[in-house]
């Protein structure tokens, strides 16, 4: 109130100090009532502005010391909500160091003590540990050794289909190693795996095994050729070691079967062909019916023919055919049916000399067959002739195979009966001691 009071009065002092001498001259010489109020007026309202703005600053003033009030008390909260935390922080602080001094000094001791009563159980986990280490090594080592490359794996897979030879007793190197990789592949179809391990059970002499995993084998592909062949020729194996005959003639006319599908499946498969016609053929030796004997043989030569037809130049084939036909012409007591059969043999025997010169078992089969014609004729010449003959084929057997018994028992016994045909005694006796000297030699 004393700061309204001064105001009012200051403000009073500057109208009247300010106030224009015209006025001041109306004031002394008794100026009119009606300007005087319109003055008076205008100071109330002036003083009126000013109160409502006095009250204003006084709202205001209020509103600061509230504000100021409110920010004090708030700083306050803050610090005591500050020194609270800082508070909780450090006992947490303080709660983890204890408990990591208690865990740094009890952990340890009980790993210690831990230590100490499974000292013996420790030492074994690290001697097992360290052991299975050298066992994944060692693993690791024959898988990456093993491990063929995808592209091998074909190859070998292409030549396993394709092999230079199919005698199990005789496979070559490189066949055999096709076989391996091919049966260790995960790659390569079951029927192909299992056709492979039974390469390997076959060449290790394990026929039965080789005839369970090449049956196996046909059964997911009946009509591969290759699995059917190998199948017959396994059953010849077995057939061979059976003493039952009952038993031997089931596994020859399963063995017969065999080859019957893979010929089916390839025709031009001459080994299963010549196969054929040599089961065909024990068959025939086995039976004492003659009429059965003489249609096994047929179907024998027609085998051995069929081979031929698909490969000239097979040896085997060709001596086999040949030593059918000299044991046809046996059957039959027809005189010119048996020279005919016999001079057949002699032409097969002729060709498989051609065809495989270092092979001596055609030349001495082919001296057999002379020596039966020189038997069968009564032309002495002729059989002088078919003699002289029949020795020279076995002279060039011995230079192939020197210590051949049958060869040199045959030779010694074509240079008797050459000396039956002469009258001269000079030569009857050195055609004697020919055939001492080759009986030596082969009973040596």
């Amino acid at each position: 109130m004393q700061f309204f009071n001064f105001v009012v009065a200051l403000l009073l002092s500057t109208i009247v100090f300010y106030s224009p001498p015209s006025l001041a001259q109306k004031s002394d010489s008794s100026v009119s009532q009606p300007g005087l109020e319109k003055n008076v007026e205008t100071l109330k309202t002036r003083l009126e502005d000013l109160e409502k703005k006095s009250a204003d600053l006084k709202h205001l003033e209020e509103k600061l010391a509230l504000k100021e009030m409110l920010v004090s008390g708030l700083t306050e909260v803050r610090k005591d909500t500050l020194n609270n935390g800082q508070k909780a922080v450090d006992w947490w602080l303080t709660a983890v160091a204890v408990l990591l001094t208690v865990v740094a000094f009890i952990v340890p001791f009980f790993a210690s003590k831990f230590r100490q009563e499974h000292k013996a159980e420790i030492e074994l986990i690290r001697k097992l540990r360290a052991e299975a280490t050298e066992e994944r090594a060692a693993i690791t080592a024959i898988l990456s050794a093993a491990k063929v490359d995808q592209k091998e794996i074909n190859l070998a897979r292409t030549r396993l289909a394709e092999p230079a030879s199919l005698d199990l007793n005789e496979l070559p190197k490189e066949t055999v190693q096709d076989a391996i990789d091919v049966a260790a592949s995960k790659e390569a179809p079951l029927s192909e795996r299992l056709y492979a391990q039974g390469i390997t059970a076959a060449v290790s002499s394990s026929w039965q095994r080789a005839e369970r995993l090449f049956a196996a084998s046909t059964e997911l592909s009946p009509s591969d050729s290759l699995s059917n062949f190998a199948w017959g020729a396994v059953l010849s194996e077995l057939a061979d070691a059976s003493l039952n005959d009952e038993e031997k003639k089931r596994l020859r006319l399963e063995e017969l079967s065999r080859y019957e599908a893979a010929v089916k499946a390839k025709p031009d498969m001459h080994e299963a062909l010549y196969n054929w016609g040599a089961a065909l053929g024990q068959l025939a030796d086995a039976t004492d019916d003659v009429d059965e004997k003489k249609r096994l043989r047929l179907a024998e030569i027609s085998r051995y023919e069929a081979a031929v037809k698909v490969k000239p130049d097979k040896y085997e084939a060709l001596n086999n055919w040949g030593a059918a036909l000299g044991k046809l012409a046996d059957t039959t007591d027809d005189v010119d049916e048996k020279r005919r059969l016999r001079l057949g043999a002699i032409s097969r025997y002729e060709a498989a000399a051609k065809a495989n010169p270092d092979e001596h078992e055609a030349l001495n089969n082919w001296g057999v067959a002379l020596g039966q014609l020189a038997d069968a004729t009564d032309d002495v010449d002729e059989k002088k002739r078919l003699r002289l003959e029949a020795i020279s084929r076995y002279e060039a057997a011995v230079k192939l195979k020197p210590d051949k018994y049958e060869v040199l028992n045959n030779w010694g016994a074509a240079l008797g009966k050459l000396a039956d045909t002469t009258d001269d005694v000079d030569e009857k006796k050195r055609l004697r001691l020919g055939a001492i000297s080759r009986y030596e030699a082969a009973v040596k």
